[in-house]
């Protein structure tokens, strides 16, 4: 948010509302007329967010010849639906991760299937999937923190829902292994814990210059695939 009113905003505790009712309070730091600053304003009530991962295996046919695998598909389908009623773009930014596979074993393969195109996408770049609500993609854990996203298996959709307006984004990937190598997925934060926030700052309506969304989607820091069979163990 930017102050564009003629007046220092002094630090100290404002009052949040949203569509007229009251939702928390926040602080806000000294603030000099120009300046902009980050504030949380509250959970927006009217932003509906639907996660889900569901996977499925298939195992590949015995043979004297070719080594037998199992290839299990993942797919995690993300649902923002915008129910507001005037005039409230909802700005998205959520971040995913792609598992990677472990450099100690290379009979772990991991391919991304989609978003379609990601996988030969160069780090930090715009890529117009050209989707009619015009979401985009990027490798990076925001829209300009774009280092080591690709080799760490971090990327970011990122786009505006609009009133009334339903957006589904899709990620899908494969892990493919020989049948007798067993592993598991490790990481530190689940991607099914998301929170929007959003709300309005009475008091400073007048003075700021932005719409006051600030959408938060929580990702996997670290989603790696490890062996976990005894022959992995005895190396």
């Amino acid at each position: 948010m930017k102050n564009t009113s003629d007046y220092h905003l002094l630090p100290g505790t404002v009052n949040v509302f949203l569509d007229g009712s009251y939702v928390s309070k926040t602080d806000i730091s000294d603030i000099n007329t120009g300046d902009t600053f980050q504030c949380t304003l509250g959970i927006d009530t009217s932003a509906k967010v639907v996660h889900t991962l569901v996977s499925s295996s298939t195992t590949s046919a015995a043979s004297s010849f070719v080594e037998q695998y199992k290839t299990t598909i993942y797919t995690s389908t993300t649902t923002i639906t915008n129910r507001h009623t005037g005039d409230y773009p909802i700005q998205i930014v959520e971040r995913s991760s792609l598992p990677v596979a472990s450099p100690q074993d290379t009979r772990i393969k991991v391919f991304l299937k989609k978003p379609e195109g990601l996988a030969e996408g160069e780090e930090g770049a715009d890529i117009d999937l050209g989707r009619p609500d015009q979401f985009r993609i990027k490798w990076g854990t925001d829209v300009d923190e774009t280092k080591d996203g690709k080799k760490s298996g971090k990327f970011i959709w990122f786009g505006s829902v609009k009133p009334g307006e339903e957006v589904v984004l899709v990620n899908q990937w494969e892990v493919r292994a020989p049948v007798d190598v067993e592993w598991t997925e490790r990481s530190s934060v689940s991607c099914k814990n998301f929170r929007l926030q959003m709300g309005v700052l009475t008091s400073l309506l007048p003075f700021l210059s932005s719409k006051l969304f600030v959408p938060t989607l929580l990702y996997h820091v670290l989603v790696e695939i490890v062996r976990t069979d005894s022959s992995a163990r005895n190396h």
